[in-house]
């Protein structure tokens, strides 16, 4: 017999199910039970390095990382800090710990049990069962006191579910634990009743006998068990998907946190194998910056706080309230922006945390293009099949310029312009700056009272009644959304200018006719990448052929453009449904390959969006606080997602994700050029931008 406390367990597990269907499987197992002390005192060693912390890939060891609580954490500390808090008596005799050994660097333990002797290691003080559910990586520890007592061997507790296991079974349900102290011998039997009508729903046996720890019979469990992570799993899902086909209802997962189940606190609850994975990802991920993840756990920081332009360090706190966050977030920014909605998540600074994540996000690039190739087509197939026709574009654009003009009203200024401004000097005003950019749009497009400017993407008329009004030209203008078509029109017959300015409620591909101007701003993102082609060649059709264009539009790093042109992220599937950002670079193509235009001019505005979004998310969160905003019709989560919108554009510009440019334009006759060199006294001062660092140089 081995002197050791830990031991080897083999046997069997039963699982039956016995209503709403029945269905029963049984399999072969070998578990070791491991004595914390022991194990961390080394003295199990002649046995085999068990504890993985040593030797991640040693056959037949256990992670810390695998078991209850933080992993940075010793075990016995962390199961006696829950058994105390849970029941209000700390053990302190001997802890045991029974679970599933590692195959192959992997870990598969639907359960594990912790057994809380008193000192004399013979009487049960507590047990802790730890249970993981599989679809979700998910845990929570189940904690009952106990008093064997001189003699006995048998625990038997009854427990309340408030742990949403599998999708096959309810949460109605009571446990009964009936458990022997680990000896010659280890059973346990788990027995789930439907809490409506008191009925048997499940049960589970588990009958162990032991073997002593040596090397041979540790060698023996490994050969008898080689893939024994891997099998276990393989036998719940397949055995799932039996209990579908009989007929079991399927349970979703509940939406609301754990404790509005009736469960202890979530102080209490042990960190899922979600939090772990995120936070490791953090920690290779972000080094620009510093981010602070705070939770029931406690606290963890990654990256240095790392000065931005105006030499402040860049740093964000992140509170983490509920822990489906640590999923959602791992979706990338669509599970980052409905997270933030439901309020499982909030922050100190949320411009901080998009800039954060918008400086490092590049080393995740990296992965995503390697991964192209096997997933573009997949994307590809499934974006052709929601390509932008006229109607899905009319439906989409509805979706976010029909929200409302009082909404935007709000939060623009006066000439209601929804795109970036030009500061003419960094204490200009939001409207001083917008009229500053439709001033320098009309110079150079050089318009004039002979000219007939055709635009495409209206807004509200911001534009069109500016240049009608300052240069004379004649305006055509078109939009798809019926409520910005309305107030342009209004607002063009409030100016007198009806006889200037036509507004069509048109698609821009059945423009017919020829102009000599063309402008187009911020209007390229909803046309979508499979028609962007489409596009520059109609507006190329659309100009005379000594025609000019100018075009604004938010363009993408040409680095990223390919892994996030088909990609569903937070701004493409909640805020402009089928929208895309176009990279400088596919401009250029699609200019060079399908039309007959030149490139005149490029010039970059970034600067001035960071100071417009600003502009912007300050008028929008003052109209909510001031009750200016209709809460009824913009719910507090529109706010949220609408707050996060704006400072997620604005973080993207602040870091150079996202760029902002006009590119002006020529057909094959234009010869003007000399009217586009601006005179030093028509110079626009530009905001001044952040230096780089040698850091971001090396990164550039």
């Amino acid at each position: 017999m081995s002197p050791h406390r830990s031991a080897i367990y083999r046997g069997t597990v039963r699982h039956r199910r016995k209503s709403p269907v029945q269905h029963a499987f049984t399999y072969e197992v070998g578990m070791l039970y491991l004595d914390l002390g022991e194990l961390e005192q080394g003295v199990l060693d002649e046995a085999s390095p068990l504890w993985s912390s040593r030797r991640p890939r040693t056959p037949g060891a256990v992670s810390r990382r695998d078991l209850l609580g933080d992993p940075a954490v010793p075990l016995d500390t962390a199961v006696r800090d829950l058994v105390a808090d849970r029941i209000g008596v700390r053990p302190d005799g001997p802890i045991g710990v029974l679970t599933t050994p590692r195959t192959f660097g992997r870990s598969f333990n639907p359960v594990s049990f912790y057994f809380c002797f008193a000192p004399d290691g013979t009487t049960l003080r507590a047990i802790v069962a730890d249970v993981e559910n599989t679809p979700w990586n998910e845990r929570h520890a189940y904690v009952a006191a106990c008093d064997t007592g001189p003699g006995r061997r048998v625990v038997d507790v009854e427990l309340d579910k408030v742990f949403h296991v599998s999708p096959l079974m309810g949460m109605d349900q009571r446990y009964r634990f009936r458990l022997t102290a680990p000896g010659p011998t280890l059973s346990v039997h788990i027995q789930s009743t439907a809490t409506a009508d008191g009925g048997d729903a499940f049960d589970a046996t588990l009958n162990l006998r032991r073997e002593a720890l040596t090397r041979a019979t540790l060698r023996r469990l490994l050969t008898r068990f080689p893939l024994q992570s891997a099998r276990t799993g393989a036998l719940i899902y397949s055995n799932a998907l039996k209990l579908k086909l009989k007929g079991a209802p399927y349970h979703a997962h509940p939406d609301s946190p754990l404790e509005s189940q009736a469960s202890p606190p979530m102080s209490t609850t042990t960190p899922t194998r979600t939090r772990t994975v995120l936070h490791r990802l953090l920690r290779h991920w972000i080094r620009d910056g510093e981010l602070t993840l705070v939770d029931r756990h406690g606290s963890t920081t990654v990256g240095d706080p790392f000065l931005d332009g105006t030499g402040s360090p860049l740093r964000s706190t992140v509170t983490i309230h509920d822990e489906r966050a640590y999923r959602a977030l791992l979706k990338g920014s669509l599970g980052l922006a409905e997270s933030y909605r439901d309020r499982w998540w909030d922050t100190d600074d949320l411009v901080g945390v998009v800039r954060i994540a918008a400086r490092n996000i590049h080393r995740g690039d990296q992965y995503r293009r390697r991964l192209r190739p096997v997933l573009g087509p997949v994307q590809n197939a499934l974006a052709s099949a929601k390509r932008n026709t006229i109607d899905r574009s009319k439906r989409q654009i509805s979706a976010h310029y029909d929200l409302g003009n009082d909404l935007y009203g709000l939060m623009l200024d006066d000439t209601m312009m929804y795109s970036s401004a030009v500061y003419p000097s960094p204490t200009a005003t939001l409207h001083e700056a917008q009229l500053c950019k439709l001033d320098r749009i009309c110079d150079k497009l050089d318009l004039g009272p002979e000219d007939h400017l055709l635009e495409i993407g209206t807004g509200w008329g911001g534009l069109a009644v500016h240049a009608a009004r300052r240069t004379g030209c004649r305006v055509t203008t078109t939009t798809i959304s019926k409520e910005q078509h309305a107030l342009a029109v209004r607002r063009v017959r409030e100016a007198g200018l009806e006889d200037r300015i036509t507004v069509l409620l048109e698609d821009y591909r059945l423009l017919t006719g020829t102009y000599d101007k063309l402008v187009s701003i911020e209007m390229i993102e909803a046309v979508g990448w499979r028609d962007f082609p489409t596009f520059f060649r109609r507006c190329s059709e659309l100009l005379q052929p000594d025609g000019l264009m100018l075009l604004q539009a938010i363009t993408i790093d040409d680095r990223a453009y390919e892994v996030e042109k088909a990609t569903k992220s937070f701004i493409n599937q909640l805020i402009f449904p089928g929208g895309c950002l176009p990279s400088v670079r596919e401009i250029q193509r699609c200019v060079g390959s399908y039309t007959d235009l030149r490139n005149v001019q490029l010039e970059d505005i970034t600067p001035h969006y960071v100071t417009t979004l600003a502009a912007w998310r300050e008028r929008f969160e003052q109209a909510v606080a001031s009750g200016d905003l209709d809460t009824e019709r913009y719910d507090e989560k529109f706010q949220r997602i609408w707050s996060l919108y704006l400072a997620y554009c604005e973080g993207g510009f602040a870091e150079r994700r996202i760029q902002d440019v006009q590119v002006l334009l020529a057909k094959p006759r234009f010869r003007s050029e000399s009217l586009l060199r601006a005179r030093p006294d028509e110079t626009v001062t530009r905001l001044p931008v952040p230096a780089w660092s040698a850091q971001e140089r090396d990164v550039a």
